[in-house]
């Protein structure tokens, strides 16, 4: 596997665009891990009477900072203002090319402020890491269900999968159970800790899976599954009921907003993406002569699907994988703009552009925010075109 994604950077570095697209998007990774360093109004070190403090760190660690240190001796970002920072003196949408009340050129607001007096540049910045983070988490889980209910529906169709009364029914529970958990959660609800509740989810379908496969011999008399057909009425679902609308009711089951609780959303939504892909791989493949053979020399479906079909699967959807990270991201921003998204006070580029809403005259919260969202999905849409041009061409 690390063979194969060494390759494909290969094959995208050799090209002129390939390479800047790579290398734009690693600097913007960089950056939105060390943005709390860079845009801050508490100092990175700071040395006072007690000894040595570093209040990034812990404001990152515990949520909170130790307000109005005595610091002898500090290191400071380069930007005094996080996303939050509100100044009240340049307030009421500053441009960048007008005269600000700063005392001096390192507390100037270089891409203006917003209605508040929140520096623009901060909240570019930080803007940046919600939208790799929301981006690349629901592209991961989207790849992650699109791959194995592709696989499934691609190779076991409507006849192979055949399971026995109590399977179905363990089926059947397993899907009520999750369904619940999904939607309200067992222990600590969506409200207070959504990430917890998603690793009991995987859980949950981790121990469920292995109750139904071990009890394949429990009962002789077995029902077909038409496991093709289930997934292709779910494509229909899909492809006739408008994302917005999933996005809406999604929305509204989580209590509070957040990134974990738009990454699930997103990627609920995603996913039939990857899984399209997969399955058509799959259903190529099948009629491979190395898969009828695999079958003829007795090894189980199990054992064909994960030693041979998802490796030689794995193509498209990693193609479909750099088309639903950018469109994860234009997701998140599509919400931030409507004020669907995240929470009021969490600043992305969405919600910036959202703020010309209030002053069309405010030029600098379309054009910033508006371009970088074009040049991160011009990237991730390129690399998806070079990553399906090299399988093409394997």
């Amino acid at each position: 596997m690390m063979h194969t994604i060494k390759r494909i950077l290969g094959f995208i570095q050799k090209k002129k665009r390939g390479k800047i697209s790579l290398l734009f998007l690693f600097a913007l990774f960089i950056v939105s891990l060390l943005t709390p360093f860079i845009a801050n109004d508490i100092p990175i070190v700071c040395k006072s009477k007690t000894g040595l403090k570093f209040p990034v760190i812990q404001k990152l660690w515990k949520g909170s900072a130790q307000a109005n240190m005595d610091c002898e001796w500090s290191l400071n970002p380069l930007i005094p203002y996080s996303q939050k920072t509100i100044d009240i003196k340049n307030g009421r949408f500053a441009s960048p090319f007008s005269k600000q009340n700063t005392t001096s050129l390192r507390t100037r607001h270089w891409l203006g402020t917003d209605a508040l007096g929140r520096d623009s540049l901060a909240g570019l910045m930080y803007g940046s890491s919600i939208a790799l983070r929301v981006g690349l988490f629901s592209a991961l889980i989207a790849l992650f269900l699109g791959l194995l209910v592709g696989t499934f529906a691609g190779y076991f169709g409507n006849n192979m999968l055949k399971l026995n009364g109590l399977q179905v029914v363990l089926v059947i529970g397993l899907i009520v159970l999750l369904l619940y958990q999904l939607s309200y959660g067992f222990f600590f609800g969506h409200a207070y800790d959504g990430l917890k509740e998603f690793v009991l989810f995987l859980l949950i379908l981790a121990l469920g899976s292995i109750g139904i496969l071990n009890s394949a011999s429990l009962l002789k008399q077995t029902i077909r599954v038409p496991v093709d057909n289930i997934v292709l009425w779910i494509f229909e679902v899909y492809k006739s009921i408008p994302n917005i609308f999933f996005l809406l009711v999604l929305l509204s089951i989580f209590v509070k907003s957040g990134v974990a609780s738009l990454v699930f959303t997103l990627s609920f939504i995603l996913w039939p993406i990857v899984a399209r892909y997969t399955r058509a791989e799959i259903l190529k493949l099948k009629e491979e002569n190395f898969i009828k053979s695999a079958q003829v020399s007795g090894i189980s479906s199990w054992g064909i699907v994960r030693s041979h079909l998802l490796l030689n699967a794995i193509g498209p959807a990693l193609v479909s994988f750099a088309f639903s990270f950018s469109a994860a991201i234009l997701l998140e921003a599509t919400l931030s703009f409507l004020g669907l998204g995240l929470s009021v006070e969490e600043v992305s580029w969405g919600s910036m552009l959202s703020e010309v809403k209030n002053n069309y005259k405010a030029w600098w919260l379309a054009l910033f925010p508006g371009l970088a969202l074009f040049l991160v999905i011009s990237a991730l849409n390129y690399i998806g075109e070079m990553i399906g041009e090299f399988y093409a061409q394997s």
